[in-house]
């Protein structure tokens, strides 16, 4: 079975009982044998072997999160619990998070990285880390710290979105977990002192204690591994020795990546792009607006019309979109699939840039 049929099933819905106890019961044991299939070491393909994975790896974390049910306060909720929450295969923790995980430099793990894959940059003024996709593929959110400040690098394969949280709300540091139910295609995060669910989309919590609150975005680029080294000086890499028996070099959402399909059914079907489409998605004067990804360059491209007058480019991996009308930078911007930014915003305008 290839790794996307793996990722299926995983993510398929996992209360569908028909009513009947053995059809239930099948299901949980397909359920926990595809989950330690792809989470656990074993013998099939999606499982490290060091003949062919060269960097480090270990399996001293395998057990150290236990798989269990949320204790989230589900009576506290800004949206409909029954129609918007997605129950997946997954329990809490099936996808293990990083907690406080081990940093390296390049020279260390460049044999396991390629030129050309990405790596999620977050960078001050003193401090650099790199996030191999290929390491959030499989546990899709690392708590750590930047210059002593608690960061929260997090993923979402199936919406292709990354984002970049601070950890610390009103004085409190938090951490986070994969909860293993999904909203609106993009996983939700948990924190570990409420388990209240939060949104990997925006930051916001929707469900539980925390309903309401908003984690700050942090800054961040997505970069090649040779522009990483063309840019930066010196900077920290997240090692593959994560303490969990994977084979990183396999992506189990590269069949995912290519095709039409999505997990969890979606609320608005949008005709502007294609669903697997990457776009730039905005927000300017409480109205969101999109651009094709690939269409932003390092050269300045305009859109005039609407009633708006915009400028467009990218440098470094850094997005740049200026308001010319009232000569200032949009910094409420965002990435990921088309489908998943057209089902948080439907009523979205799409621009094409020239």
């Amino acid at each position: 079975m290839g790794a996307w049929s793996f990722i299926q099933k995983q993510y398929g819905k996992a209360n569908n009982m028909l009513n009947q106890f053995a059809i239930l019961c099948l299901i949980i044991a397909v359920g926990y044998f595809i989950i330690r299939s792809v989470n656990t070491n074993s013998n099939n393909t999606d499982n490290v072997n060091n003949d062919y994975f060269p960097c480090e790896i270990s399996s001293t974390n395998e057990d150290s999160l236990t798989e269990e049910a949320l204790k989230t306060s589900y009576s506290i909720a800004l949206i409909n619990i029954d129609n918007d929450i997605y129950k997946t295969a997954n329990s809490k923790n099936s996808i293990p998070a990083l907690f406080k995980p081990n940093l390296t430099n390049l020279t260390n793990i460049k044999k396991c990285l390629g030129d050309d894959e990405i790596a999620l940059v977050v960078s001050t003024d003193n401090a650099t880390m790199v996030f191999p996709q290929k390491i959030l593929n499989y546990h899709l959110i690392v708590n750590t710290f930047i210059n002593d400040e608690p960061i929260l690098i997090t993923y979402s394969p199936l919406a292709d979105h990354f984002e970049v949280f601070s950890r610390k709300y009103k004085n409190i540091i938090l951490e986070f977990g994969v909860s293993g139910v999904l909203y609106k295609n993009t996983d939700l995060m948990y924190d570990t002192s409420s388990e209240s669910l939060w949104s990997q989309f925006n930051g916001k919590a929707i469900v539980g204690n925390y309903s309401g609150a908003a984690l700050e975005k942090l800054d961040y680029k997505i970069l090649p591994i040779k522009k990483i080294i063309e840019i930066y000086d010196k900077y920290e890499v997240l090692s593959f020795n994560t303490g969990y028996s994977r084979n990183y070099n396999n992506d189990p959402f590269k069949d995912y990546r290519t095709d039409n399909s999505y997990i969890e059914p979606i609320g608005y079907i949008q005709s502007d792009y294609q669903n697997k489409d990457i776009v730039l998605g905005f927000n300017l004067d409480n109205k969101q607006y999109a651009v094709l990804e690939s269409t932003i360059t390092d050269n300045i491209s305009r859109f005039s019309g609407i009633g708006l007058d915009l400028e467009f480019s990218k440098k470094n991996g850094e997005y740049f979109i200026k308001d010319l009308k009232n000569n200032k930078r949009i910094l409420d911007f965002t990435t990921s699939y088309a489908f998943v930014w057209y089902d948080f915003f439907p009523l979205t305008r799409a621009l094409k840039i020239q």
